[in-house]
């Protein structure tokens, strides 16, 4: 029978589309075919978390994926690294916090889209 959350070692790995708390992890780990920042490991960096990914995102934890041996090596590398860690990732935190701001946002949009006046007489 299969559960909602296996152990395997020192690792929880947590299914797709089964809640977990955020704030019992310290690193999660996205790795997808057509690499964009999910909603989910975005939630994880503006909880203060860390983030193992293919995703070329500021304080994303990008990996490259093109060699096998490498990426292995990358990732391995950087679980050591943070498997210890109690500090929050406060600079992605901060940064992803800052670009949610609903004013950042509008500011965004509106220096991405040319606003055309119409006169009407």
């Amino acid at each position: 029978a299969a559960s909602d959350v296996y152990k395997r070692q020192d690792f929880t790995i947590v299914e797709h589309n089964k809640p977990y708390e955020i704030k019992e992890y310290t690193v999660g780990i996205q790795l997808t075919a057509y690499p964009r920042l999910l909603i989910n490991s975005m939630k994880m960096l503006m909880n203060g978390r860390y983030l193992i990914s293919n995703v070329q995102e500021p304080y994303s934890g990008y990996v490259d994926t093109s060699d096998i041996t490498k990426f292995k090596e990358a990732v391995i590398e950087k679980i050591s690294q943070l498997k210890n860690t109690k500090d929050l990732n406060t600079e992605a935190q901060k940064y992803y916090m800052e670009m949610s701001e609903p004013e950042v946002f509008k500011e965004t949009i509106r220096n991405q889209i040319a606003v055309a006046l119409e006169v009407v007489q």
